[in-house]
């Protein structure tokens, strides 16, 4: 075999490769989420363990919620700048490796989350943006779903309902 046949056989499988991995990839993610200045939440968790936990969790629900009100093309783009989940944590008073608790009592320890939003069409107009401040005051006086949510059920609630009053029922 020539070397000029081995170089156009060996670009040939990198072509092919590249397209493999390409395809793979899928189509880019029509939605951004960006967490802004996270040292300065309220309450995202207790150490940075559960924080990188909930806010990976948050950025989860955030990416499926837009994606299922973001058509083909256009791009959202959320930043969060405030976070404070559902409770208050409280010091556990006890031994040796005791962890706090997060109490859910109804008062003043709603989940509130506030961002800043952008709906980007495919050539790159800014459709829509704002700025909003998320609450659920009312989180333990309504059920939540019974299957389907493990972790931040009050957030994703709460994320559901602005995504649907914000942007209209998933497509």
């Amino acid at each position: 075999m020539s070397l000029r046949r081995s170089v156009r056989h060996g670009l040939l499988w990198l072509a092919v490769l590249g397209l493999s991995v390409a395809h793979a990839a899928g189509p880019p993610p029509r939605v951004d989420v960006t967490f802004v200045d996270t040292e300065r939440y309220v309450d995202a968790g207790d150490g940075a363990a559960e924080q990188r936990q909930n806010l990976g969790e948050l950025e989860r629900q955030l990416r499926r919620l837009g994606s299922q009100v973001t058509p083909p093309g256009q791009r959202l783009r959320l930043e969060i700048t405030q976070v404070d989940l559902a409770g208050r944590l409280l010091p556990f008073v006890g031994g040796r490796g005791a962890q706090p608790t997060r109490v859910l009592d109804g008062g003043a320890d709603w989940p509130r989350i506030d961002l800043r939003w952008q709906r980007v069409g495919s050539d790159g107009e800014v459709i829509g943006r704002g700025d909003a401040s998320i609450d659920d005051k009312t989180y333990l006086q309504r059920r939540l779903p019974t299957s389907g949510i493990d972790r931040l059920p009050y957030e994703q609630r709460m994320l559901a309902e602005w995504f649907t009053r914000t942007f209209g029922a998933s497509k």
